[in-house]
């Protein structure tokens, strides 16, 4: 069970050679705070997607309305840590540059925010 719920976790599972397995040491050649990075891009993206529009039509939120309330960042975090790792999984590479990988996680973040909302509302028959 311990290794399912790494290899789902484990953003690179797919590409290193003995798959992903838990461990007592890593012997795995990418970073983890290279993953790290990624997961909190896309988190960053959950967090902002309500607010690009405003964003870009000139009217920007502050820093404090956006990051005030901890409820919803926790729940972005549950959003962002459930949906990511299948989304990218089947559209990145890890060979691609880091830059390409956060921005994908942050347009996936964006995405998720949407979508995640309206499926539970469907599921809830709301």
């Amino acid at each position: 069970m311990v290794n399912a719920i790494v290899r789902y976790f484990d953003l690179y599972a797919d590409w290193k050679p003995s798959g992903a397995k838990a461990h007592a040491t890593s012997g795995a050649k990418i970073e983890g705070w290279r993953q790290l990075l990624v997961y909190l891009a896309c988190l960053l993206g959950v967090i902002l997607a309500p607010y690009v529009s405003a964003a870009l039509s000139g009217s920007a939120p502050s820093f404090s309305e956006v990051f005030a309330s901890a409820n919803r960042i926790g729940w972005s975090a549950v959003i962002a840590l459930a949906v990511f790792p299948i989304s990218y999984k089947t559209i990145l590479s890890p060979k691609l540059p880091l830059v390409a990988q956060l921005g994908t996680a942050l347009v996936t973040g964006f995405v998720a925010q949407k979508i995640v909302p309206k499926a539970i509302d469907l599921i809830l028959g709301k």
